[in-house]
């Protein structure tokens, strides 16, 4: 009696097996490189779309200030918008002015630090210092003005 055996031998399961591992190779550089220039993408938005907040408190100048109506600032990861001066002690996620937070991925510098940065506002929606950005994250980095 004859019998068939199915399945696959041990040499077709090793080429598949070293086909995968080159395909791998050749895609895991691509995979990272997408996802650090989409991490920048991203920390470009927030920072864009955390300026533009900071510009409408300062406008609306809850705190009567007219030196420094509103601040952004870049505090342990997180970008903070304040009423008043963001240099303030009160410029915190738990502080008196605070008014919205977003956070930024621990891999990205901006300006060239990861922990440390304000930019204020005038009671007009001016900032008070140049609004030139510098975004790096490991290799890559993205530059721009905020307006």
């Amino acid at each position: 009696m004859v019998t068939s055996q199915r399945g696959f031998t041990l040499v077709e399961v090793m080429i598949v097996v070293a086909l995968m591992g080159i395909l791998l190779a050749i895609a895991i550089p691509s995979v990272n490189d997408y996802m650090a220039t989409a991490t920048l993408q991203k920390t470009s938005s927030q920072l864009v779309q955390a300026y533009r907040q900071a510009q409408a408190v300062a406008l609306r100048n809850p705190t009567g200030n007219s030196t420094t109506a509103a601040g952004l600032k870049l505090s342990q990861g997180m970008l903070l918008i304040c009423a008043g001066d963001p240099t303030a002690s009160t410029c915190s996620a738990t502080g008196t002015t605070f008014v919205m937070q977003s956070t930024i991925s621990a891999s990205v510098a901006l300006n060239g630090t990861s922990n440390s940065w304000s930019l204020a506002f005038s009671s007009t929606g001016i900032p008070a210092a140049g609004t030139s950005y510098s975004i790096s994250n490991g290799g890559r980095s993205v530059s721009g003005t905020l307006q």
